[in-house]
């Protein structure tokens, strides 16, 4: 659990800086300082993703297995995992739509693609009940990025 909590933590940092990137950009950051401060952020999430807890690394197979054959005691903390990985994949989404001020840039860019797609998996999977109201800014942000029609009904 406290690797958990440490994880949300750094993530929502992180989420915090890219908000404050954004501000600057509108007001019109230049070029030079904007490429360096995006590096920055894109290492503090690719370090995030390197050091996220083993719960998060768990997740993936999680995805194929039947509902029916988890063990409830761990949904609860499985969902709160899955919560906290979607946060960190809108990261990625996030700084990317503020650097290219593009929407739909998933058509475009690969890694946002694979973030966007993980996310919908890990939201579908784990997100029931009040739980799907922890994920409504991921979803937001990639029904944002996202060009398919099915993928923005998700």
């Amino acid at each position: 659990m406290a690797q958990r909590r440490s994880s949300r933590s750094k993530v929502m940092s992180i989420l915090t800086k890219i908000g404050c990137f954004a501000t600057l950009v509108r007001s019109g950051l230049d070029d030079h300082r904007k490429a360096t401060t995006y590096r920055d952020l894109a290492y503090k999430i690719a370090n995030w993703h390197q050091v996220a807890p083993s719960i998060c690394l768990s997740l993936e197979k999680l995805n194929h297995m039947p509902v029916y054959e988890t063990n409830e005691i761990n949904e609860a903390i499985e969902a709160a995992a899955a919560c906290v990985l979607c946060y960190g994949l809108s990261c990625t989404i996030y700084l990317e739509r503020v650097t290219t001020r593009r929407i739909g840039i998933v058509a475009s860019n690969t890694q946002v693609k694979i973030a966007a797609d993980r996310i919908l998996t890990l939201a579908g999977r784990f997100s029931t009940g009040i739980n799907q109201l922890a994920t409504l800014w991921p979803l937001l942000t990639v029904g944002i990025a996202v060009v398919d029609p099915y993928q923005q009904n998700a």
